[in-house]
Parts: structure tokens; sequence; C-alpha cells
């Protein structure tokens, strides 16, 4: 157990820290920890992802298409120890993490993390050094991660004591739908059964509430990410979704799981005019989802918003449902990845609120990084608020900057104590300015 441990921490690192030894320059770079010097170690190297001291006193290296290689650091000669068959490289799947056994003098074993080319999951695998030569053999390969994905994969099967199958019709698994109540998942049966009633409704908004509409496809509701956001599209044409005020995408955390209280709210505001649509992608929690799997993530949250805007985008513009987007830590992550950007986010969605958005969303480090000047990186200004703002606390922040909000906003919200927001592998190297 040490051993896996040991190796999900070491898949936490960023490819940058292992580039480090592909660097060209000895100077010190701006923002670094004065008196670092960076060399140049080795050269050649293939999207370097993770890095670890071996036992045999080299720096062993992983690159993302599946090679390991050994590197000499005093000499920088470069051998490589193994290809690791059966990797998906893309955006940030592969050959990532590394670690060895505590006894690996004695065994030869190490362990290595990467996503698995066929099923697109994240899978550690054992492997053997062949005594002598520290390269691996092939033969020796046991995967060791299908053990923990089934025990998650039967969690999914359970369902709380108070949910029961629902009778309603404009809910995923009810009548007439076409995903069953079965392949929903446990979190997936949690959110179409969950939701203020019509009674709730009309005390809160008076005459004329609906009852809302909850679409949902269960990782086991078809087979790969894009099937799920098709037969998703189609829930939402069966139910009437597109004819609705209003109709928010939400991209769930690892499990499937949705923040009721983030999106109850909007059934209220409209009065149950809305409709929902979320998609399971993952039986892992977001932790672990994070660390071996967010490529799934990523993959589902621009498939299922691409399908729904490929649907909402053919329908006359004085017909269209207002669209928003909701994601929480991990879901934040996969619905960033819908978009390239600040002014396709603008082209294409009418509203975005990401909360506790985890260190690595590309977006978000984007616009945090090119904040206004004067703007901190705990609660930056973008472009002066005029589509992306942040906020600690969204009663008082998200009406600074004092200029106009115009549609479509976009709300990162953000506690200034969440590691999941700050901790970084930079920390290491350069200072914050949060400190």
């Amino acid at each position: 157990m040490s051993s896996v441990v040991g190796l999900l921490l070491s898949v936490m690192p960023p490819a940058a820290l292992a580039a480090m030894f592909a660097c060209s320059t000895n100077t010190t770079p701006p923002g670094s920890v004065e008196g670092l010097r960076v060399e140049t170690v080795v050269t050649g190297l293939d999207t370097p992802w993770d890095l670890a001291w071996g036992p045999d006193g080299q720096i062993w290296v992983t690159e993302r298409g599946g090679r390991v290689s050994r590197v000499n650091p005093a000499s920088g000669q470069r051998s490589t120890a193994g290809q690791i068959p059966g990797v998906a490289e893309s955006g940030e799947s592969g050959l990532m993490g590394i670690a060895f056994h505590p006894d690996y003098a004695q065994n030869g074993r190490f362990f290595v993390h990467y996503t698995d080319a066929v099923e697109n999951h994240g899978t550690i695998a054992q492997y053997h050094a062949t005594p002598g030569t520290d390269s691996a053999d092939p033969a020796s390969a046991k995967i060791i991660f299908t053990v923990t994905d089934n025990s998650f994969k039967a969690i999914n099967g359970e369902t709380e004591p108070d949910v029961s199958p629902t009778e309603d019709p404009l809910r995923s698994g009810g009548p007439g739908s076409l995903v069953s109540w079965a392949s929903l998942g446990k979190q997936g049966r949690n959110f179409v059964a969950g939701g203020p009633s019509v009674e709730q409704l009309r005390g809160f908004g008076g005459a004329g509430a609906e009852r809302s509409i909850r679409v949902y496809a269960g990782l086991d509701s078809a087979p790969t990410s894009r099937e799920r956001a098709a037969l998703a599209v189609a829930e939402l044409q069966r139910t009437g979704a597109f004819d609705r005020k209003v109709l928010l995408v939400i991209t769930t955390t690892g499990t499937g799981w949705v923040d009721q209280d983030g999106v109850d709210p909007l059934e209220y505001m409209y009065n149950g005019d809305s409709a929902m649509v979320g998609m399971q992608y993952s039986y892992l929690p977001s932790w672990l989802s994070f660390l071996v799997d967010k490529e799934r993530a990523r993959q589902a949250g621009r498939d299922l918003f691409n399908a729904v805007y490929g649907a909402w985008s053919k329908l006359p513009l004085g017909e269209r449902p207002k669209l928003l987007l909701f994601g929480e830590s991990l879901g934040s992550f996969g619905a960033e990845s819908a978009f390239s950007g600040a002014d396709d986010i603008r082209n294409r969605v009418d509203g975005m609120l990401l909360v506790g958005p985890p260190n690595r969303n590309e977006l978000w480090r984007q616009f945090v990084a090119d904040r206004d000047p004067g703007s901190t990186e705990i609660l930056p200004s973008y472009e002066n608020g005029t589509t992306i703002r942040f906020a600690r606390d969204p009663a008082t922040d998200l009406d600074h900057p004092a200029a106009a909000w115009p549609a479509p906003r976009v709300a990162y919200l953000q506690h200034p104590s969440d590691p999941i927001v700050w901790w970084s592998p930079r920390l290491m190297l350069s200072q914050p300015d949060w400190r």
C-alpha cells in the first residue's frame, strides 16, 4: 500500500517540474527562488512528465508517450528503462507517475501510472526491473488498479435508503425515459430524485410553478462519453427541455455527484421553468479521479456541452432557452474544457458558475496569470471584470470592479483557504503574491 501512496503523490507534479531537465538557460527564471541555478542535464526527452531518483543513483523520467528513461545526472547520458504498452497520449493523458518499491534493491519492483488506450482509464501497473540492468521486464506487468476501480463500481450500484425510483416522466429513469433507472448510478439517482417539489416552488414563487426537468446519463447508460452525451440530448428533447426558460449544463464531480445546494436555487429562481442535464464519467471520487482519471472529466465536459450546444444552436434565436453552465471542483475542470478562452465563452454560453476550481484548471490559470495590473492572485480582476469575475464572498466581491457586468457572466468562487485552488508544485520554486 505504501508503494501505491507514493505513486499517487508522485503523479501530482506537472510536466513543468520534469521539464527542468530539458531547460536551455543558465539564468535564474523570473519569479523563482533567489539564487536558484538551472542548468541543462539532458535534452531530447519526449514530453517528460514525472521524475524520481532511482535507488540506482539515476534519474528515472516518464515520457508521456510511454517511455521510461534513465538519466545519469553527472554525464546526462540517457538510456531506456522500458516502454509501457497501451498508453493513450493526449493532453494531460499518457504515461505520468513513477514510484519505487521500498525494497526495490532486493525485489526490483516499481510502479507506473498511465492512461489506458483502450478504456481511457487511469491505470496503476507494477513492473519488475531485470537484475543488473534496471530495465523493465515487459512480461512482469501487473495491473493493480482494477481492484480499486471495481470497488467504487460496486458503490455506484447502491441506492440511498430514502431514494426511490421516480415516477416522473420529466426525470431520467422515469416513465418513457430513454435511460434506465439502474444505469443512472448512485449519484445520478440522487440527482433526478432531488430538487424542490412543485408545492415548494409555488410557496416561494407563487402561482404558475412547474415541475422542473432533470436529465442524467450514468456511466452505464451508454458505452462511450459521446454516446452518453447524445443520449442526454435525446432525453432533453424527449422531456421538452429546450422549451424551458433556462437550460443548465452540469459537469459533475468524479463519482457523478451534483451539489444540490448549487443547482436547486436555479429552479426556485425560475419557478420550475427550467431544465438541467448532467453526465457521469467515472466511478472514482474526485480526489482520486483528479489524480488518475482527469482526462475523462475533460472529455465528458467537452462532449456534453458540445452536444447540448449543437442542438440548442439549431433553434431559432427567439426560441432558445438561456444556456448556463455549472461545475464544482473537478466539475469546473471539465466544464472549462469545452472552451478555448474568454471569447469562446462569450460566443457560446449565457452564464457560467465554477466553484472551487482546482489549480490545474487551464483557463482559470490563464485568467489569473493575465489579471489586470494591481489585482492580486487571490482575488484577481480580468479585463476589468467585463465577463469573468472572481469572488471569495459572492455577496460582496462580484460587485467589483464597479464597471458594468453585462451578459454573459462568468463567476469563479474560490475560498482563500481551499488547498484545491491554491496548492501547486510551483510553490516550491516561486513565492505567490498571496503569501
